[in-house]
């Protein structure tokens, strides 16, 4: 073989292998984005434009973005008299700030802010006093209390009904519950599959079982008499009503899962201020908690990822369990 040829050769394969590189390059390209959820996605860029306006009034480089600006601007967001936040919208802000960082900027190996901003952010939770203020979890003996309640032939009762057993045994955010379409629901003889187009979480499958002995408390039982009374073959599955209570054929809000639970607390005499949509999620939680379930098990269902936000609810579910003056006086536990 002539040397003209061996060149010709490893040229032909030096050009396959740019070939096929580029294609790898274009597939991880594909991927810019997608590491986050829609509703994460509107709220950094929410957060980020209002960080980049603050800049350009201030005539300071957004990207990259000093340290002292940044910690400026987190006090800005912190002691603004103008417009008071809480210190969860702060989080957000430098979560959303410093994910544009490091696709955009250079903050280093770590893809961290320095200590500076990261303890001025810590300052800055200590100052505002920050306790999470959490609602009130909503447990199972509630909701079969409101089950037997709203369990009837109303339409409007057998929609909340629905929403809350669904809510409630899925442990699902709001935002999941109403987004639910009925073509990712898969109807099993056990219980029913939801096959998430896309969660906070990212993609994962909820399993929801269900409870034949009781078709009250039956979320599975309860979905099916909503879009059967409903006429749902498509589409949203928990859907709002007119004024005249006619169902309108789009998505629901999501605060009026917030409603539907503050309705149904307030049947049992409870202040309807304790309890929000989360309550369905939390309560749930809170719930296995109690009877015994591992940590693991909750987080792969619920899709937690940050075990520190996951033991919130541990806290409350443990609240006097293992108090060291549980026996005192004579008292048994």
């Amino acid at each position: 073989m002539s040397s003209t040829e061996i060149t010709t050769q490893a040229e032909i394969t030096a050009s396959i292998a740019r070939s096929l590189l580029e294609e790898d390059y274009e597939r991880a390209r594909e991927l810019d984005g997608k590491s986050l959820a829609t509703n994460t996605i509107a709220a950094y860029d929410s957060a980020w434009r209002a960080f980049a306006t603050w800049c350009e009034q201030r005539q300071v480089s957004a990207v990259p973005v000093k340290s002292e600006d940044l910690r400026a601007y987190l006090a800005f967001l912190a002691y603004n008299k103008e417009k008071k936040v809480k210190f969860s919208t702060i989080q957000v802000a430098y979560s959303a700030i410093c994910y544009v960082q490091r696709r955009k900027g250079d903050w280093g190996r770590d893809g961290k802010a320095s200590y500076e901003v990261r303890d001025a952010l810590k300052a800055i939770k200590n100052d505002l006093n920050t306790r999470p203020k959490g609602k009130k979890p909503l447990f199972d003996r509630e909701i079969k209390e409101i089950a037997e309640y709203l369990y009837n032939d109303d339409i409007e009762n057998i929609r909340n009904l629905a929403i809350i057993l669904i809510g409630f045994l899925g442990g699902l955010r709001r935002s999941e519950i109403t987004s639910i379409r009925f073509e990712e629901i898969e109807f099993h003889n056990e219980g029913i599959i939801i096959h998430w187009d896309k969660t906070k979480t990212g993609m994962q499958d909820k399993e929801i079982f269900a409870i034949k002995e009781n078709k009250r408390i039956c979320p599975v039982h309860n979905l099916q008499r909503w879009i059967n009374v409903a006429n749902i073959k498509e589409g949203y599955v928990f859907r709002p009503f007119t004024r005249g209570m006619k169902i309108i054929n789009k998505q629901m809000y999501n605060g009026t899962i917030a409603k539907i639970v503050k309705d149904a607390v307030e049947i049992l005499g409870k202040s309807i201020e304790e309890f929000a949509g989360h309550s369905l999620r939390s309560g749930l939680i809170t719930s296995v908690s109690k009877s015994g379930k591992q940590d693991s098990e909750i987080m792969n269902f619920t899709g937690h990822k940050s075990h520190s936000s996951f033991q919130r609810y541990v806290k409350e579910a443990n609240k006097f369990e293992n108090n060291v003056a549980e026996n005192l006086f004579g008292r048994k536990k």
